[in-house]
């Protein structure tokens, strides 16, 4: 597997989680420090966050994978 390739797994493993939800899987892929921004400039501390968040908005979260692996083709690392 590439580098890009096991990125790719990574985000999809994280983006599944997330849709499950499973705030406490999801975080196992995030650093503990990390800063997430959604639109509008809404600050998210980690998975929980954007579990809550989501949670109170939508009733499913359901993300496109396939387009992942396309992008990974573009990504340098």
């Amino acid at each position: 597997m590439t580098e890009a390739e096991n990125a790719v797994a990574i985000v999809k493993e994280f983006l599944v989680a997330s849709m499950i939800p499973d705030a406490e899987r999801a975080a196992t892929y995030m650093h503990p420090e990390v800063k997430i921004t959604f639109t509008g400039g809404r600050a998210m501390a980690g998975a929980a966050d954007i579990a809550q968040f989501n949670g109170a908005r939508y009733k499913w979260v359901k993300k496109a994978l396939a387009s992942l692996m396309r992008c990974s083709m573009m990504i340098t690392l």
